[in-house]
């Protein structure tokens, strides 16, 4: 394994234009939203950051940034966050891709840099189920194949080099799991979208669940726990049913071998069940390369203090 993990990694570097770790860019925040708010819905003097911040007091900015995420007002897009992400296959950005209405990002180019190696240096995305299989087993055989096609897409990268082929179309022979570095900035109200779309266990989320889960993280350093619950909006909150509970119900058959929501299981399924779960998820879990009860309480985190 790489010494910086197989996991894609992601750390908050700026928030409204400043270092993260300065109390005072949250402020400027709620300020901004306030600003914006009341510019639009009186005609009293226009107010600057400064003097919102000087005369408005610390509650009541926050309360008006509240009621904005609550109704999901656009006046979040004033707020922006600024993020580096990597070990990040070329797949995951183009699902960040998605996205790009409130999101701008520049990438590492693959035109530029050296990958007459890559494949040496493990630099490509291994999916959690082929981590660290067992001995013998498929996952064992399948993970000896996906290193083998990366060492041969390095292998015809360098024989198209060699034979005068330019970088920019040699690259054409590299997979889609190979890593990149990028740089983004996104708006709070897309953030929050993009985290209540990639948040459910349902979504495919191997590539999204550790970005997601650090983003919480820093933000948690920054704010409120109760203003960072707001971020995320899975498809069950204020639910008495989870909208695929049908598919999970055969998640507990022989017929589907995968795991379950955690969240179904805390909130949806009878105490009296929650044992045989965890015996079952427990047997399944290491096929794909992980610990139940740890990926079950991550995933409590990521949605943790979420107002059912």
């Amino acid at each position: 394994m790489r010494a910086d993990g197989y996991e894609i990694q992601t750390r908050l570097e700026t928030f409204m234009g400043g270092h993260p770790g300065n109390p005072g860019t949250v402020k400027i925040a709620m300020a901004r939203i306030w600003q914006t708010w009341w510019d639009s819905r009186d005609n009293e003097p226009h107010m600057s950051i400064e003097e919102i911040l000087e005369k408005v007091p610390y509650h009541i900015l926050e309360a008006q940034f509240v009621e904005a995420l609550k109704i999901d007002a656009p006046i979040q897009n004033m707020i922006q966050l600024g993020f580096a992400t990597w070990n990040a296959p070329r797949a995951f950005v183009d699902q960040l891709d998605r996205y790009q209405v409130q999101i701008s990002f520049w990438e590492q180019s693959f035109r530029m840099l050296d990958l007459k190696t890559f494949a040496d240096r493990e630099g490509y995305y291994v999916p959690p189920i082929m981590r660290e299989p067992e001995s013998e087993s498929n996952m064992a055989k399948a993970r000896v194949i996906y290193d083998e096609a990366f060492r041969t897409q390095q292998e015809f990268y360098n024989a198209l080099l060699e034979l005068g082929v330019p970088e920019e179309h040699a690259r054409g022979v590299i997979g889609l799991h190979t890593n990149t570095r990028l740089n983004w900035t996104v708006s709070w109200r897309e953030l929050r979208h993009i985290i209540s779309r990639r948040t459910c266990y349902q979504a495919q989320a191997d590539y999204w669940r550790p970005v997601i889960l650090q983003i919480l993280r820093d933000l948690r350093e920054i704010f409120p726990d109760r203003l960072v619950a707001n971020m995320v909006d899975i498809p069950c909150r204020g639910k008495e049913e989870c909208p695929f509970t049908e598919d999970i119900r055969l998640r507990l058959k022989p017929i589907d071998k995968n795991l379950i929501c955690p969240i179904y299981r805390q909130r949806f399924q009878p105490e009296s069940e929650h044992e045989k779960t965890d015996e079952l998820m427990r047997e399944r879990a290491p096929r794909r390369c992980l610990d139940w009860d740890k990926h079950s309480d991550e995933y409590i985190e990521m949605t943790g203090g979420i107002d059912w």
